[in-house]
């Protein structure tokens, strides 16, 4: 026992760590004095050299490469491909710099569990350089090609037999199938050799699906984003299956797996190009639904751009049709949508349901949209989405259904032209108007305005219709113009 106690001591105070450990250990920063001031300058100014550029190599395996040595070797490189032909320069670039750099780290768990959307938006500015040297040394040459490939074969290949183990995902090895993932995607963009169908077969398609969808979050999310690209790219076949697959991935707690797999089924279904009646979507619905009651997507715009999406392609059952509504007015009247892309594809989604189920438009239904529908038209911030919901309300529903709430609507919209007066309002309630006259007719038009008070409509047409006419036809002009 002693003889033990004396070897653990010994090795506490020395450098040796774990393995897992020593993997996961970060670089030093490269010494200013690594390179002389005449290299740093020629560096600063732009000036391609190719012992700058071997010595950085090298460098490569000991220090950290900073970002703009990097965007230096990239130029350098590709202004002399011959580089990329010595001896194991190939291999020195993708392990020393591409590998170690790609390779997510302590601050990118932070931030994937931290803010989705931040992580979601783009790569680190470090990384995106790491990746555009890869994209760049991929598009050199076929031995190039072949070369890379295989690194990234090997990368994913390394944890792929592990996958049902017990923990695997809480030691190192995740991480360098997980860079291997995102290595794929570039080869998707950059390498039409490369066989992205037999690595989705083979390695994704076990993940995603894992039984704990929990399981492994920012590998399946790696995943899905390597999916969104080759489905965007026309490089993976589309189907129901794979619909369905994804979709069951909209359940995961993460936010950032939820959020890429709403934005790949909405991919997917564009590029099946998917007809009403072909697909159920009840499931992936109530799936939807649960994922926007989870911490931190209660406005999650994936979700709900795939929830407009869902509802343009389907024939929803009349079961999912109630979900739908009681689901999505719920949203609308009890929250207060701050994320304006949310709140878009929201009113767009009921403005469809609205118009898919206009024959069985229930009382309920109709005052709690037309409530909401006043407070918004009464707000600056939200009369355009109260507008258009209002819109779709009296285009796709029959007037006798609408007009004993008529008065009311018109009392809110005349009590926000006098206490909150604006160009662009104006104009909203003429178009409105007109719109509301081609529908129904003059006669209900005026009967109903004239219900608020009498003569009201004249004095209407008189102080804010006719002069708002001429800029209205110039709006429309200009957008015609634009199209």
């Amino acid at each position: 026992m002693s003889v033990i106690r004396k070897i653990f001591k010994a090795c506490s105070h020395s450098q040796v760590m774990p393995i897992g450990i020593r993997m996961m250990s970060t670089r030093v920063e490269l010494p200013r004095d690594a390179l002389t001031e005449q290299q740093l300058c020629q560096i600063k100014d732009g000036i391609k050299d190719a012992t700058i550029f071997r010595r950085l190599k090298d460098l490569s395996f000991k220090y950290t490469i900073p970002v703009s040595e990097m965007n230096y070797m990239r130029d350098v490189m590709m202004f002399d491909h011959s580089l990329l032909e010595e001896k194991g320069t190939v291999k020195k670039l993708i392990h020393g710099i591409v590998i170690e750099t790609v390779r997510v780290g302590s601050n990118d768990e932070d931030l994937f569990k931290r803010d989705f959307r931040e992580y979601m938006a783009g790569e680190s500015k470090r990384r995106e350089v790491a990746l555009s040297l890869f994209r760049s040394m991929v598009m050199v040459s076929q031995k190039v090609r072949a070369l890379s490939r295989s690194a990234v074969y090997k990368l994913i290949n390394k944890s792929a037999k592990k996958l049902r183990v017990k923990d695997c995902w809480s030691s190192w090895k995740w991480r360098d199938q997980d860079c291997g993932f995102r290595l794929a995607t570039c080869l998707v963009e950059s390498d039409d050799s490369f066989d992205v169908e037999s690595v989705l077969q083979e390695y994704t398609t076990p993940i995603l699906m894992l039984v704990d969808i929990n399981k492994a979050p920012m590998v399946r999310a790696t995943v899905l984003k390597l999916l969104l690209v080759a489905v965007r790219s026309g490089k993976a076949s589309v189907s129901l299956g794979l619909l369905s697959l994804v979709g069951s991935n909209i359940g995961a707690r993460s936010n950032v797996v939820h959020s890429l797999a709403a934005d790949c089924i909405i991919e997917i279904m564009f590029v099946m190009n998917l007809k009403a009646g072909e697909v159920d979507v009840l499931p992936l619905m109530v799936n939807l639904f649960k994922a926007l009651k989870l911490p931190g997507s209660e406005e999650n715009e994936y979700l709900m751009k795939c929830i407009f999406q869902a509802v343009s392609v389907s024939e929803i059952s009349p079961k999912g049709c109630d979900l739908c509504f009681r689901e999505l007015i719920h949203i609308l009247v009890c929250q207060r949508c701050q994320n304006p892309e949310f709140q878009k594809n929201l009113v767009q989604s009921l403005a469809l349901l609205i118009e898919r189920e206009s024959h069985d438009f229930t009382e309920n239904r109709l005052v709690d949209i037309l409530g909401r529908c006043e407070e918004m038209v009464s707000s600056p911030i939200d009369d355009e989405h109260g507008f258009f919901l209002l819109k779709s309300v009296v285009d796709n529903l029959v007037y006798e259904v609408i007009a004993s709430h008529m008065k009311h609507v018109w009392v809110v919209l005349f009590a926000r032209l006098v206490n909150n007066e604006t160009a662009q309002f104006q104009q909203s309630l003429v178009r409105f108007m007109s719109f509301f006259l081609v529908r129904h007719g003059i006669a209900s038009l005026v009967d109903s305005v004239n219900s608020v008070h009498p003569d009201i409509f004249n004095a209407f047409v008189r102080d804010c219709w006719v002069p708002h006419m001429k800029l209205i036809n110039e709006v429309n002009e200009d957008e015609k113009k634009t199209e």
